[in-house]
């Protein structure tokens, strides 16, 4: 009766011992496979356009500079533009000491535009007056026009924006003309702004394979 006693503890004992090296084991079968588990894959840079660009990216416009270098800039601005419930971005930078503005909109497909303040113009050098902006604006015209280094610069639109610091905030208003180039890519763009006197600038149109975006 002793032996027999003591084989059935001996089973007993097999059997927690088992039981318990069964639970060690799926423990550590578990916790080795979530120390396995991968990252999630990063981003794909390579499809990254101008509307995935925030502060902090380096921007590259090929072509756009003096010598038509590329002009390389990192975003230090990312500023929102509406008008009547259509938006436009626009991302600032510093190229050469410079400031460099680069806008870009989505409507029905991506348009790119590109200033720079050493474009910057005056009113009496495209032969303009507040009277004639005025007169434009009322009238609506595409024949009207204004001419500038020998090229005439078609009236596109004029009209009421508001911009949007960091793309937050309530929005200030502005007045703001547009003005294409009978030819070519060129524009000029007048603006108006409670308080300052007019401002003037030139730049053109970027095509978006012209333009890369890089995370820094």
């Amino acid at each position: 009766m002793i032996h027999l006693a003591l084989s059935t503890l001996t089973w007993v004992v097999v059997i927690i011992l088992a039981v318990t090296l069964f639970i060690v084991l799926r423990k550590r079968s578990q916790a080795g496979k979530k120390g396995s588990s991968r990252p999630p894959p990063p981003p794909d840079l390579a499809d990254m356009t101008i509307k995935d660009a925030r502060v902090g990216d380096i921007v590259s416009i090929s072509g756009f500079g003096d010598e038509f270098d590329d002009v390389d800039f990192v975003i230090e601005k990312r500023n929102r533009y509406e008008e009547e419930g259509f938006e436009w971005y626009e991302l600032k930078g510093v190229y050469r000491g410079r400031q460099v503005w680069i806008e870009w909109e989505d409507d029905d497909h991506l348009e790119i535009t590109a200033t720079s303040p050493e474009r910057e113009l005056r009113l009496s050098e495209l032969g303009l007056t507040e009277d004639d902006l005025a007169r434009m604006d009322a009238e609506e015209s595409r024949d009207n026009f204004v001419e500038w280094e020998g090229r005439k610069y078609y009236y596109q639109e004029s009209c009421e924006a508001y911009y949007f610091k960091d793309c937050t905030g309530p929005g200030e208003g502005f007045y703001l003309w547009d003005f294409k180039a009978e030819q070519g890519d060129e524009f000029i763009a007048v603006e108006k702004w409670e308080g300052e006197p007019f401002g003037v600038f030139s730049g053109k149109v970027i095509q978006p394979y012209n333009v890369k975006v890089y995370k820094r």
